[in-house]
């Protein structure tokens, strides 16, 4: 009894008809993947936006903005009433010397940038006890200081923290990274330091970005800088658009909170020149 093997032809048609159920089999792996790979992003994106959002508003409704009078007790001798009331209605006044303003909305490096004093941390470490050396040397803004004299503050005597809401370019160049950047007080009292390495490291919100802009409202007139040192000087409102680069989109209109008050939270012992009594400028409100 003779076996029949397959001939060419069926052996050829039998491949094709495999490679063509691999073929297809493959296709839809791949979509499959493609698909989930994509879910995957666009849940990250939303998770980002979501936490963006949080921080922002916690900083934004618990602003820390300079006493009352703070600025017309500065400006007092070298200006008339009417000078001083000029600076304070200026949406974006120059810097004064013992004034720092509590919130600034402007662009560094072509980047959009808003930096805010709130009275409490809006993410990340709220202890310097948390913070890690590691995490203190992440920028090259947090190197460490040589020790100075005079008396040391450090994060955990600050009463307000001082931060900014920071955008720079992705490695790759086809996205934007949104960071919380915590910074040092400004206004440190003659005799005191502060000692950078007790700040915590950045805190990155988002790294999928396409767009970003910020627009502050200030008697119904959109702007794009804002500089503020009391509370009668911010805005009432800051708007904040957000595009991912998923396709997310994201509006919110944040309404400005404030409780005045000083950045430093403790007295700082200033030695007396006549004398060797000392004196304190006390941190308290």
């Amino acid at each position: 009894m003779t076996r029949r093997a397959f001939t060419l032809l069926e052996m050829m048609l039998a491949m094709v008809v495999g490679m063509l159920v691999l073929g297809t089999a493959l296709s839809v792996m791949l979509s499959v993947t493609r698909t989930d790979s994509g879910l995957a992003q666009r849940a990250q994106e939303q998770h980002e936006l979501a936490t963006t959002r949080v921080v922002i508003n916690k900083a934004l409704t618990r602003l820390r903005p300079a006493p009352n009078n703070t600025v017309r007790d500065i400006m007092r001798e070298g200006a008339s009433d009417e000078e001083i009331e000029e600076y304070l209605d200026s949406v974006y006044p120059e810097p004064i010397e013992g004034a720092g303003f509590r919130f600034q909305l402007n662009e560094t490096n072509g980047m959009p940038r808003l930096e805010v004093v709130s009275d409490r941390v809006p993410v990340g470490p709220t202890k310097e006890e948390d913070i890690t050396d590691s995490d203190r040397n992440r920028r090259a803004r947090m190197t460490s200081q040589e020790e100075q004299t005079g008396q040391r503050i450090s994060f955990d005597d600050l009463d307000g923290f001082r931060g900014a809401i920071e955008v720079e370019r992705s490695a790759s160049g086809d996205s934007f990274l949104l960071w919380w950047v915590p910074l040092p007080p400004t206004d440190i009292p003659d005799g005191a330091w502060f000692d950078e390495r007790s700040l915590p490291s950045p805190t990155l919100l988002s790294e999928h970005l396409k767009s970003i802009s910020w627009t502050a409202f200030i008697d119904r007139e959109k702007l794009s800088r804002v500089r503020a040192t009391e509370s009668r000087q911010f805005p009432a409102f800051v708007e904040l658009e957000l595009e991912t680069t998923g396709g997310l989109y994201g509006s919110w209109m944040f309404e400005l909170g404030w409780t005045p008050g000083p950045e430093i939270g403790i007295s700082i012992d200033i030695p007396n020149p006549e004398g060797d009594d000392e004196s304190e400028l006390g941190g308290g409100a």
